[in-house]
């Protein structure tokens, strides 16, 4: 018995082939040296002439189970390879990826954009704040869009004839990014055999320049940067393309200063833009009438005490002078405080104004110690008595003393009631002499009155109207307002006048 030396198996003495494996049995040689050899002559003489020359048949070749097995698995790698090689041409194609990426934009999906968009600059984030910002501006602007597609689908082209070049076609027409805030990149290969692109951003940069120390700089409302001079510049970026709102603030002691300006960072040739954001504040000088004759004063702007005095307050700064901030000053007088009028500031030299330094509580006290005079002069000169008097200053007192001491000698008398007074509102008038403070009032006193001598008989009063400008001195120490003078005037303005009537009449 004979045995395959390939695999071990069986076979018969007249196998050929192994039925096991295949393998060809080799066949034994005819050793038999008795056996006489006939000449190919007499071989040829002896065999029958119609006889058919026989040829050796191919041994056929028995699949066994194993066999097929194996083929099966070779076939089904190689269908897989080839649709594994389908697949990732499919999956690697530039122009499924450009379709991908516009069906994404008009879809406004912005985290499937994020995963498709990179950057050959590290430092540039793909945020979602900066997509989203491409994704209004493009929202707004449907023409953009279709501009943007187009130069993707132009770049594929140009690659594809890159592709020709090699074997020998010209291409002289590729312009990469040049028109395009996004751009198609190729980056060797993936998966060994196929060419890998992406669609790279076109990174921006924005030269940013301000005139104000301690102003602070945000780029869509997030702070980047705070001036440190009046000539302060940097460069921000890398930033994404859309449109961005820069803002310079500058928060001062007496005002705040703001600007801003819209910035399109959307043009491809241009990646670098500028933003003037210098912010245009003056340096006032406030003065206001009286200022010198107050014990002390305060300035406010917009209704916020500055800490500064009308003195103070020179080349007070930077603020605003269009007529959005208003100004007034507080000045305090030994009789109390009074208020300027409140006026816009236009202008660096503002000057505030105030009819007078008398507010009407004191108005109304000085008419009031007036008053009171009135009615002590008609019992002084009635009775020849200078201390009825105690409403004027010691100057006034010499002069009745004087004046009654006259009558008594000439035999002069006088004999009335007073009736009212009559001032003028818009005649106080304020001033300062040797740091003592004085105002003037325009007042018309009526008595019911008659002078005579003291041998005349005939005593008829009448009324009579006495237009006089009283002037009265602020004593400091008893805190009022004495009378210290007065002098004749012809009449006085009653368009603004206040009437005080005397008890009884």
């Amino acid at each position: 018995m004979k045995f395959c030396k390939e695999c071990g198996t069986s076979l018969h003495s007249e196998a050929t082939f192994c039925p096991e494996c295949g393998v060809q049995v080799a066949q034994p040689q005819n050793n038999d040296k008795n056996k006489v050899q006939k000449s190919p002559h007499e071989s040829s003489q002896n065999k029958p002439q119609n006889a058919v020359s026989q040829t050796p048949k191919k041994p056929t070749i028995e699949w066994t189970k194993k066999n097929k097995i194996i083929a099966s698995i070779v076939g089904a790698c190689v269908v897989l390879l080839f649709v594994a090689y389908q697949l990732g041409s499919t999956l690697t194609d530039k122009d499924r990826l450009i379709n991908n990426l516009g069906e994404a934009i008009l879809d406004k999906d912005s985290e499937k954009i994020m995963g498709m968009l990179s950057s050959d600059d590290p430092r540039l984030e793909i945020t979602a704040d900066g997509v989203t910002s491409i994704l209004e501006f493009l929202a707004a602007n449907p023409s953009y869009y279709s501009s943007l597609m187009e130069s993707l689908n132009y770049q594929s082209q140009q690659f594809d004839l890159i592709g020709k070049k090699a074997e020998g076609d010209s291409n002289e027409d590729f312009y990469d990014y040049s028109h395009s805030i996004f751009y198609l990149k190729k980056e060797g290969k993936t998966a060994l055999f196929f060419d890998k692109y992406t669609v790279e951003v076109v990174p921006f940069y924005i030269r940013i320049e301000t005139n104000q120390p301690d102003a602070v700089v945000t780029l869509n409302g997030t702070e980047i940067a705070k001036s440190n001079s009046n000539d302060f510049s940097i460069e921000h970026g890398p930033l994404m393309p859309g449109v961005y709102e820069l803002k310079s603030q500058y928060a001062g002691e007496y005002t705040i200063l703001e600007t801003s300006d819209t910035v399109s960072l959307l043009n491809p040739n241009d990646h670098y833009s500028y933003a003037d954001l210098s912010l245009y504040g003056e340096y006032i000088s406030i003065y206001s009438d009286y200022q010198d004759m107050a014990v002390k004063s305060k300035v406010f702007i917009n209704g916020n005490d500055t800490g500064l005095s009308l003195h103070e307050a020179q080349e007070i700064g930077p603020i605003t002078t269009d007529g959005e901030m208003k100004v007034y000053a507080e000045m305090t007088f030994p009789w109390g405080s009074v208020k300027t009028d409140e006026i816009e500031i236009d202008g660096r030299n503002i000057r505030l104004t105030m009819s007078t330094p008398l507010n009407e509580k004191e108005k109304d006290t000085i008419m009031d110690t007036i008053h009171s005079f009135a009615h002590e002069w008609a019992e002084a000169y009635e009775s020849l008595d200078e201390a009825k008097f105690s409403t004027v200053t010691s100057n006034y007192l010499n002069y009745v003393k004087n004046d009654i001491s006259s009558m008594k000698d000439y035999d002069r008398r006088w004999k009335g009631e007073y009736l009212k007074g009559i001032f003028d509102l818009n005649s106080f008038n304020v001033y300062k002499v040797d740091n003592k403070y004085y105002t003037e009032v325009r007042t018309s006193l009526y008595y019911d009155s008659v002078s005579y001598r003291v041998d005349d008989e005939d005593l008829t009063t009448e009324e009579s109207e006495n237009n006089w400008v009283y002037t009265l001195v602020y004593d400091e120490e008893k805190q009022k307002w004495m009378l210290d003078d007065y002098s004749s005037m012809y009449s006085i303005d009653h368009s603004n006048s206040k009437e005080l009537v005397a008890s009884g009449n």
